[in-house]
């Protein structure tokens, strides 16, 4: 299982930005003859969950980001029209995201702690915000 796991890892690192996903769905479409279609709309189901609780824990404590990250590629494996926009998606974020590394890694190690006090606390405030604002 975790041979297959990487080897579909490296395939997708391979694949050029932007053609990524489309990439990984066509390599799943391929395959169709082995998934059940049951298989596919639990797959599809696990994905639209995961990315929901990564948007909920995108306001609360708790790894909202790389959970909706892998909601999302889990529907990408299922839908090429979300395949396209996700990486229509990478090619426009990809500037911003080397960039943002670039800075991250300029900074000393103190800075780092302290940005990321500082985005905790303010993620907090947020949530608090929030939690009022809905009450």
């Amino acid at each position: 299982m975790f041979a297959h796991a990487h080897k579909d890892w490296e395939a997708f690192k391979a694949s050029p930005p932007g053609r990524r996903f489309q990439d990984v769905h066509k390599r799943r479409e391929k395959e169709g003859g082995k998934s059940s279609t049951v298989r596919r709309m639990l797959l599809l189901g696990l994905g639209l969950v995961l990315t929901a609780v990564g948007m909920f824990f995108l306001f609360v404590p708790g790894p909202g980001t790389i959970t909706m990250f892998i909601g999302i590629a889990l529907i990408a494996r299922q839908s090429l029209l979300v395949a396209r926009c996700v990486d229509r998606l990478e090619v426009l974020l990809r500037p911003s995201y080397l960039w943002l590394r670039r800075r991250w890694r300029a900074l000393s190690r103190t800075q780092r702690v302290a940005l990321s006090a500082v985005a905790t606390v303010l993620g907090c405030l947020m949530s608090v915000g929030l939690y009022l604002y809905m009450r």
